[in-house]
């Protein structure tokens, strides 16, 4: 779908009529993360989705974390809120083990979440990112030493892991004029 100033009308119209339905009666309830079995259960390979596009990865023994939005809000505009249908959600983070590797996909409001570097970054051996948000990162008190900025089909290897960076179709930015 094709983003512009033209559609902006429609989109927001959409997105604040035929509600019903939508959202959850209540707050859903979050399960405590066991940091412990995850670490010591013996399986090498595992994932957990935190919703959205939250996982956490144990690929050969390693933890990666991908996209980690555990904050309570996506929203660039304050009075307009994208709440989460669960509460204290950054509290997730203080249950994870130690994580060998975070991979953000794409610069949006949901995914590097403020609130979730801030509380992740001392926890973190490296950042994998896409070109242009390592700056980000470091306004928001993570090292460069710990940040990897790479392009398109570039590769590097975590242990015996490789990892590629592949394009995909999905605008990337938080205005209008930083796609």
């Amino acid at each position: 779908m094709e983003f512009g100033l033209s559609n902006m009308p429609g989109l927001l119209k959409n997105q604040f009529t035929n509600t019903e339905g939508r959202r959850p009666n209540n707050a859903l309830e979050v399960s405590s993360f066991d940091s412990i079995s995850w670490q010591n259960d013996g399986i090498q390979n595992k994932i957990i989705w935190f919703g959205h596009s939250v996982a956490l990865l144990k690929i050969g023994g390693q933890n990666f974390l991908i996209d980690p939005l555990f904050g309570d809000d996506t929203t660039p505009v304050a009075p307009v809120k994208s709440a989460r249908y669960s509460k204290n959600t950054l509290a997730i983070i203080d249950q994870l083990p130690p994580i060998d590797a975070v991979f953000i996909s794409h610069y949006h409001y949901d995914h590097p979440d403020y609130r979730s570097i801030k509380r992740l970054k001392e926890k973190v051996n490296h950042f994998f990112v896409p070109l242009g948000v390592a700056r980000h990162l470091e306004r928001w008190g993570v090292s460069s030493e710990k940040i990897m900025q790479m392009d398109w089909w570039e590769e590097t290897n975590i242990s015996d892991v490789v990892i590629t960076f592949v394009p995909s179709r999905h605008l990337s930015g938080r205005g209008l004029t930083d796609r």
